[in-house]
């Protein structure tokens, strides 16, 4: 669709830019349109004033825009007939700063909303049927299911009990390795604490993808946490107007992700490589970052990966709902390995994320047309 819109832009000589709310959305989309997408961020500027002077503005990834973020964006438009389209799944979770602009938009009916829902694909995989299935709130799975099935060609369904979870995601992620580099592989939880939360996993999966080696610095962190060169790290936290290495300021946003490349014991700092900029970080400001071998479902919003490894489990039904699952296996570009105990799946499937935010947005939009 957005190759389609930048031929008719072009054709009509119109200028456009294409924007995303995160660092990770704005470099899967710069990949696949093959030109240049930016964070909103960055867009703005570090004071907050830069200019969008374009007369055509896509902002991909829409459901992860707050209510603040789209207002600085829309301020900094300042093409006197700019136009603003906002591309967005409404399914998946709500953002998680204040608002929920994209439900907003759609659910107040005075905005014009296209929703595309044909599917123009010759083969069709588990994947999607599956994701189909949650979002209409349809059981895929017995409840008393044990054991493994393969959905289509591209989604194993494991369902396992607890005690067989560890193991279980385990042998997922090996699985995976035997055709995927660590970089394409995106392990998931739904939470960061417990066994079977993010940092556990990271622990684990550290010493599969980067084990301790004399030949390479480490850096502990609280108690049994090790950051080494090589590791692959997120950032938690909007930092703006940081400096990097070459001396220059730039913004590294939540969720943006990278590699540690150098660890400077004597100078108790480290430096991380974002693609965009090499950045050092000090020891005392750890609390920015953590390991990315494992992520929350929340923090993958906007990125993508050829395989994904996803953990349900009983001890996590508190936070499970079908908005949580579908955004989860949508992550996968090409395979899914899905570990759970399939009764937790059919009761998260019923369940749909809140999306109501008390901002006033949609009273808003609909006094404005009243």
């Amino acid at each position: 669709m957005q190759r389609l819109l930048i031929n008719l832009l072009r054709q009509l000589d119109i200028t456009y830019r294409f924007l995303s709310p995160t660092g990770k959305a704005a470099k899967i989309l710069s990949n696949y349109i093959d030109e240049e997408a930016t964070t909103i961020h960055r867009a703005i500027g570090l004071n907050l004033k830069g200019e969008i002077t374009e007369e055509f503005v896509i902002v991909d990834e829409a459901s992860m825009l707050g209510v603040v973020l789209a207002s600085r964006l829309l301020r900094n438009c300042t093409h006197p007939n700019v136009r603003i389209l906002f591309v967005g799944d409404p399914f998946q979770l709500p953002s998680v700063d204040a608002g929920c602009l994209l439900h907003d938009i759609i659910s107040s009916k005075q905005i014009p909303v296209t929703e595309l829902n044909q599917v123009f694909r010759q083969e069709e995989g588990g994947i999607l049927d599956i994701a189909t299935k949650i979002r209409e709130g349809t059981q895929f799975i017995e409840s008393d299911f044990t054991g493994h099935v393969l959905f289509g060609s591209d989604l194993d369904f494991y369902s396992v009990p607890q005690e067989k979870m560890v193991g279980g995601y385990r042998y997922g992620f090996n699985k995976q390795l035997e055709k995927y580099n660590p970089d394409d592989i995106m392990v998931l939880s739904s939470t960061k604490k417990g066994g079977l939360g993010t940092i556990s996993i990271n622990n684990v999966l550290q010493e599969v993808v980067n084990p301790k080696c004399e030949s390479k610095n480490e850096h502990e962190y609280g108690t049994g946490i090790f950051y080494r060169v090589g590791d692959s790290i997120i950032n938690t936290k909007n930092l703006y107007d940081t400096e990097t290495v070459d001396g220059e300021k730039t913004n590294v946003v939540n969720g943006d992700l990278g590699k540690i490349i150098e660890i400077d014991s004597e100078n108790n700092k480290m430096v991380i490589d974002y693609g965009f900029a090499k950045v050092p970080i000090g020891f005392n400001d750890l609390d920015t970052i953590l390991h990315s071998y494992c992520i929350t479902i929340h923090k993958s919003q906007g990125s993508a990966a050829n395989a994904v490894v996803v953990v349900f489990d009983k001890s996590h039904t508190y936070q499970l709902n079908a908005n949580l699952i579908y955004t989860a296996i949508t992550r996968a570009r090409e395979h899914v390995f899905m570990l759970c105990q399939a009764n937790v799946i059919n009761r998260a499937v019923k369940k749909v994320a809140n999306m109501q935010r008390n901002t006033f947005l949609w009273e808003l939009l609909v006094s404005q047309n009243a």
